[in-house]
């Protein structure tokens, strides 16, 4: 899936693309919104939720990490790889 095929999906579609693709990979907290930044194959998603009410308002994908305003992201490692589990 390329990032114009996203963008022309309903935003329920894109909710389930997310939820089945997506892989979360940061978080930031602004004033009064929760974002939530996701990589999707070779792109980019960012889901924007208010703090009040918890109510998506907005998702916007992009194909690039070069915007200033993302240099400020609280970035999420995922958890080790365990080789012990999978040694012979």
């Amino acid at each position: 899936m390329t990032v114009k095929q996203f963008q022309d999906l309903e935003e329920v579609d894109q909710l389930k693309i997310l939820i089945q693709f997506g892989i979360l990979i940061g978080e930031i907290t602004e004033q009064n919104a929760r974002v939530f930044m996701y990589q999707v194959q070779d792109f980019y998603v960012e889901t924007r939720y208010t703090m009040q009410t918890d109510d998506l308002t907005s998702i916007e994908s992009f194909s690039r990490m070069d915007r200033e305003d993302r240099t400020q992201w609280t970035i999420l490692k995922p958890a080790p790889f365990n080789k012990e589990k999978y040694t012979d």
